[in-house]
């Protein structure tokens, strides 16, 4: 809608102050299952200048079809460096960006979007899975880099 509405709505609902009940109101608002992999991806490829940090570089608009609101990253000219922005194995404890933004500040504070967190970049950080935990150029097992810059 051109009425702003959408994100009226938004502001509304990350007011709300059950951490839960703000999750469901934004579920309504917001494409989370996107939005997941949104932050998922950042994390990964080390955005820490991206929506979920900083509140920056992002586009959103609303879907015609879903009628709800979807973030493209946008600009990315910070990441992929040697920052380990994101670690998430089972067992150990959830580290990832930090969550700066608003949406993302209210998103986080539900424990049920902090676990479906956690799956979602344990599916998408496909290098670990594969035993590749050197984000550098070169063998993941720390082989000799000779004549090569990270």
């Amino acid at each position: 809608a051109d009425d702003r509405s959408e994100i009226e709505a938004l502001v509304t609902a990350i007011q709300i102050p059950d951490p839960e009940e703000r999750l469901a109101a934004i579920e309504g608002i917001v494409n989370v299952d996107s939005f997941l992999n949104l932050w998922a991806g950042e994390g990964i490829a080390g955005l820490w200048d991206g929506y979920v940090a900083n509140a920056n570089n992002y586009l959103f608009y609303v879907d015609s079809n879903s009628g709800l609101i979807e973030f493209i990253p946008w600009g990315a000219d910070h990441g992929l460096g040697d920052q380990d922005v994101v670690h998430c194995t089972p067992g150990n404890e959830l580290r990832t960006i930090t969550p700066r933004s608003a949406l993302s500040l209210a998103l986080y504070e539900s424990e049920t979007f902090q676990e479906r967190l956690v799956e979602r970049i344990a599916v998408l950080d496909w290098y670990r899975q594969v035993g590749r935990h050197d984000r550098r150029l070169g063998s993941g097992d720390g082989a000799s880099r000779r004549g090569r810059r990270p």
